[in-house]
């Protein structure tokens, strides 16, 4: 009777990527020699240019939308608020259900529609769009645009936005949590806690930062055999592809999404934009190629961001320095409008990973997913494993 190895025996030789292995780059040459082809290079004939207001302020009720003098502004084609999108039967962004509430209710946010609809919840939410036959007559345009703002309390921080009297963000979402998750086993954890010879304690704060890629965001569609064909940066075409279908309230396959070379993306590229779902809506309402481009200030503001969580927590070790149990508390500031990985990251991967490489024969972890009047957080560099290995390092190094 033949042993059975205990480990699998892995032959590099065989593998055609991967460990052990040197591999050439197959993009280098032509990236270097400038051959790229990235979506802001593709000019479509007939082509014009979408470009959007967005909100200065960070919580407003949106009053009136005065559009008459946009309407005479040269090479003007079209401006449309929500109220104009709603009518042709345009829906949201929907976010993935994979989250509930502590009462078992589903997931609670504002619906992330392509522009705002009734209040602006983030400074940079997209309230207007505006068509032109060139991106200058339509920026020009775009100054033209007035609109009446109703300010009303916010809160941009997570542990404020939990604190006992905060604005809320969405009605539903009472204390602005969103939807919250908790891991392991709470008493066990406790009685460790009680036991233990030594208890380290800390309280972190990962602060947001901006995501920013060398390529700004950018996208351009068109009107191809009967269906709507978007070019685009996109990290997860076929997801994005999918969300098309939901906003448009049409099947997957009447969209064709087309990715070149990405200039950059690391998570911030991934899902639906409402940039995208814009020039989708304005190609199959003109009939023409319509295509938008980001500001490197308009990425700052409203492409998704990343970090911005409160950890606070304890590890219990016995005499000789071994961990007996680690208890983990997170706040993740998902902003007031998710996208479809802002929950995620705080409930699902930075919990997966938490004890890193270490041995934790107990652990118990609770995160929220909280709301304020923040542009959303998302994937983006490690999407949630830098700040779960980072707090278990400032951990093992304070005991």
């Amino acid at each position: 009777m033949s042993s059975v190895p205990l480990q699998v025996q892995f032959d590099p030789a065989a593998a055609r990527f991967g460990a052990s292995r040197s591999q050439k780059r197959l993009e280098d040459e032509r990236l270097l020699i400038g051959k790229g082809r990235y979506s802001d290079d593709l000019e479509l004939p007939n082509q014009c240019w979408l470009v959007l207001v967005r909100s200065p302020h960070a919580h407003a009720r949106v009053g009136a939308i005065d559009l008459a003098e946009v309407k005479k502004a040269p090479g003007m084609i079209a401006a449309w608020s929500m109220a104009e999108l709603r009518a042709d039967g345009v829906g949201h962004i929907p976010f993935p259900p994979l989250f509930k509430r502590a009462d078992g209710s589903p997931m609670a946010a504002p619906p992330r529609t392509p522009l705002a609809e009734r209040e602006v919840y983030y400074v940079g939410q997209p309230v207007v769009a505006i068509v032109a036959q060139t991106r200058a007559q339509a920026q020009d345009a775009a100054e033209l645009v007035t609109v009446e703002y109703d300010d009303l309390p916010c809160v941009v921080d997570a542990k404020s936005a939990i604190a006992p009297g905060a604005p809320l963000v969405w009605p539903q979402a009472a204390g602005n949590i969103a939807a919250e998750a908790e891991y392991g086993d709470r008493t066990a954890v406790q009685a460790a806690m009680r036991s233990a010879a030594h208890v380290t304690e800390i309280e972190l704060h990962n602060q947001r930062v901006i995501a920013m890629a060398l390529e700004p965001r950018a996208c351009i569609a068109v009107i191809e055999d009967r269906r709507t064909t978007l070019y685009t940066q996109n990290q997860t075409p076929t997801g994005a592809r999918e969300l098309l279908g939901a906003v448009f309230r049409a099947k997957a396959d009447e969209f064709r999404i087309i990715v070149g070379d990405i200039g950059g993306g690391f998570g911030m590229k991934t899902g639906l934009m409402p940039e995208d779902a814009l020039v989708c809506y304005a190609a199959r309402k003109l009939g023409r190629p319509v295509r938008w481009r980001a500001e490197r200030a308009e990425d700052f503001l409203a492409a998704h961001m990343g970090r911005d969580q409160w950890n606070r927590a304890r590890l219990a070790l016995d005499r000789e320095g071994r961990i007996l149990a680690l208890e983990v508390d997170t706040l993740g500031n998902i902003g007031a409008v998710p996208v479809g990985s802002s929950a995620i990251i705080p409930l699902q991967l930075g919990p997966k990973v938490q004890t890193t490489v270490y041995h934790v024969p107990q652990v118990h972890y609770r995160a929220r997913a909280v709301l304020t009047h923040t542009m959303a957080t998302g994937a983006y560099r490690g999407a949630g494993r830098p700040e779960a290995n980072f707090l278990m390092e400032r951990l093992i190094e304070k005991a």
